[in-house]
């Protein structure tokens, strides 16, 4: 499907739900918070005060463990959100404990994050575009994983690359074709994006169904 079709599907689909999904980003959003404070609070990060050009600056570094913490949530979080616009995506009613229901592959899933992490971090260095193709190539290893929780750390990377290979071009115009929603997002202090991280997330589910098999 064209990524006109795709984003139409996803509006029919979302059409009754868009309120328990904005419930679930909300409980996402304050999830997060919360757990940034708290983490950074027992692990706060290293202030200290430069100068430059005769001013002074007062920086902030993060502490690594608050890091680590955070990112392990933030992996978790994500997962089940995944997974909660996926069965959207596919005629379901997901209850909001979808949210948290991803722990079995978390610790996969944040080593896979890491590795593609590092991986796009050189491609970036060797130039932008090889960054952003790997990138590209990477991005389906969540839904993967979620259909496939059995799936090596190797194996999902290897497959997320064979079933975007010949479809980057198509990913990119889809997530493009959001940017005047991403852009307007701001003036409205936020809160567009509870209906439009639904309205993402549930087209790229049909997008990934789309080219997997």
């Amino acid at each position: 499907m064209t990524s006109s079709e795709l984003k139409t599907k996803a509006k029919e689909l979302l059409e009754g739900k868009k309120k328990n999904a904005a419930i679930m980003l909300l409980v996402f959003c304050v999830v997060t918070f919360v757990l940034n404070a708290v983490v950074g609070a027992i692990f706060p990060g290293k202030t200290q005060v430069v100068e430059y050009m005769g001013t002074k600056i007062q920086t902030t570094t993060s502490n690594p463990i608050a890091s680590i913490i955070t990112s392990f949530v933030s992996i978790f979080l994500s997962l089940g959100m995944t997974s909660y616009f996926m069965k959207i995506a596919r005629g379901e009613e997901p209850e909001l404990k979808e949210l948290f229901s991803k722990a079995s592959i978390l610790p996969k899933a944040f080593v896979t994050a890491i590795l593609v992490g590092i991986l796009v971090f050189l491609g970036t260095l060797a130039l932008v575009i090889p960054g952003i193709i790997l990138a590209f190539g990477y991005a389906m290893v969540n839904y993967i994983y979620i259909d496939n929780p059995e799936i090596g750390i190797t194996e999902v990377m290897k497959k997320s690359r064979e079933i975007m290979k010949g479809h980057k071009w198509q990913y990119f115009c889809l997530m493009f074709s959001f940017i005047g929603w991403i852009l307007l997002t701001p003036f409205t202090l936020g809160i567009l994006a509870f209906w439009l991280i639904p309205y993402m997330g549930v087209t790229t589910v049909l997008f990934y169904d789309g080219i997997k098999e």
